[in-house]
């Protein structure tokens, strides 16, 4: 059942004039209205504008005449109203009752109710069903204007998230299982723990505080599935410390689950240009076709190594940063962490290089720790302000009959040209072989 809440008019209301504690009055309004928003129960609710602003049309004859306002019964008139949809006239009579002073507390005023006629009151016949028919239209309309603002806004809290370097921020709306198409490698992510990994790399390389902003957004949604694209903006820094201003495009598969809107498919990709206008991002990775240009190279490194101890043995040596400096680095270098968090979000920081100059510096995040199980992490490496790598490492410990199978899968890209790949390479061959010998050396003891 439909009502109406009429607010009369009065003589102030006429001259546009607001009641002296108008404040006072609109906090009482607002927090009413807050109530019905919260109960369900509220549909629509406005004031109105003094007739002198409007007119009335009378019908006589078969002629319509039109009379400008103010008009002088007052009393007739209608300041504002409230539409609700409850169950029944007590409910509705209950909620009136509530109902604010419209001219504030102790003064003169009236309110009126009336019901609305709802179509099953009128009689079945065609125009009736057309108006069911522009009913069910309005009603698809208005939910599809609902639902095209919650993605506007989705997209807007994702950028606000970005800007602010809030990962939780970021994978809030994104649906676990989500696709990522990128620009930079790796250019295909799958799964919500490989999307964020993905954002390691891009805050490694652009310019702080982060630009990341969106403009042109257009939205498409059905009754649970959107569509949606915008024009981006980033600021990079390549290698030399040169911003890089760069406009990208973005494409967004969403899907509504639980009356929520998730991402399930995100693409980035930047329009095709001439040779002479290509972007580059991140020292030197050619945006125009995917390639990297002679300075930069990425490559996939994959490691396995078994050893006679249980998965938890092996993953302490891991988790463990003393141990891990103990074992990691060949006998003529050094390994130094200057801070050591191993949990999910935690960050650590180390230098590394030659025993008595250990120039090297990195930092290790931690994107998803399953123990006894699996770890991910990203890492940039650099040398007195220069950027060298950035690597996404994935650790899978797989328990086997006689102890443990791990695998060390590394996605990097280096800056400095291959070398710093095979470096990469044989560095972690080797703490695969030293964490062999260390955990012989604790079983013998």
């Amino acid at each position: 059942m439909r009502f109406m809440i009429v607010v009369k008019a009065t003589k102030d209301s006429e001259a546009g004039k607001f009641p002296q504690e108008k404040e006072k009055m609109f906090a009482a309004m607002t927090t009413y209205h807050e109530e019905l928003e919260k109960a369900g129960v509220l549909l629509d609710a406005s004031g109105l504008q003094p007739s002198s602003k409007g007119w009335r049309i009378k019908y006589s004859g078969g002629k319509r005449t039109v009379t400008d306002g103010p008009f002088i019964e007052t009393k007739e008139l209608i300041a504002g109203y409230t539409f609700i949809q409850v169950k029944s006239r007590e409910e509705a009579l209950a909620w009136t009752k509530r109902f604010p002073n419209p001219v504030g507390e102790g003064a003169e005023a009236e309110i009126e109710v009336r019901q609305l006629y709802e179509l099953e009151d009128l009689g079945p016949s065609d125009a009736i069903q057309r108006f069911r028919d522009i009913e069910g239209r309005r009603k698809s309309q208005l939910a599809t204007s609902n639902d095209e603002a919650d993605i506007r806004a989705l997209i807007e809290r994702w950028a606000k998230a970005v800007r602010e370097e809030n990962r939780a921020g970021i994978r809030a709306d994104h649906d676990p299982a989500m696709l990522m198409f990128d620009v930079p490698p790796p250019f295909l992510s799958r799964g919500l723990d490989a999307y964020m990994a993905t954002w390691e790399m891009f805050f490694s390389s652009v310019e702080k505080p982060v630009a990341f902003a969106f403009h042109d957004v257009q939205v498409t949604c059905g009754q649970d599935v959107g569509f949606a694209t915008a024009i981006g903006r980033c600021v990079n820094i390549d290698t030399n410390g040169k911003r890089e201003p760069l406009e990208f495009r973005l494409t967004m598969g969403l899907r509504k689950t639980e009356g929520r809107w998730r991402v399930v498919h995100e693409h980035h990709s930047l329009p095709a240009v001439e040779e002479s206008q290509r972007t580059k991002v991140g020292g030197g990775i050619d945006l125009h076709d995917g390639k990297m240009s002679d300075t930069l190279q990425h490559a996939t490194i994959k490691l396995q190594h078994s050893y006679p101890a249980p998965p938890e043995r092996v993953y302490s040596e891991f988790a463990d940063p003393v141990a891990r400096a103990h074992w990691s680095a060949p006998s003529q270098d050094a390994l130094i962490y200057d801070e050591a968090d191993f949990r999910l979000g935690g960050k650590d920081v180390f230098r590394c290089g030659p025993k008595g100059d250990p120039k090297f510096r990195g930092e290790t995040r931690y994107l998803n720790i399953v123990t006894n199980a699996r770890v991910i992490s990203s890492e940039t490496l650099d040398v007195e302000g220069q950027r060298l790598a950035v690597a996404l490492t994935t650790l899978d410990f797989e328990p086997t009959e006689v102890g443990t199978n791990l695998t060390v899968t590394i996605q990097i890209v280096s800056f400095v040209g291959p070398d710093m790949i095979h470096s990469y390479e044989s560095g972690n061959k080797s703490a695969l072989e030293n964490l062999s010998l260390h955990l012989s050396d604790i079983a013998s003891t």
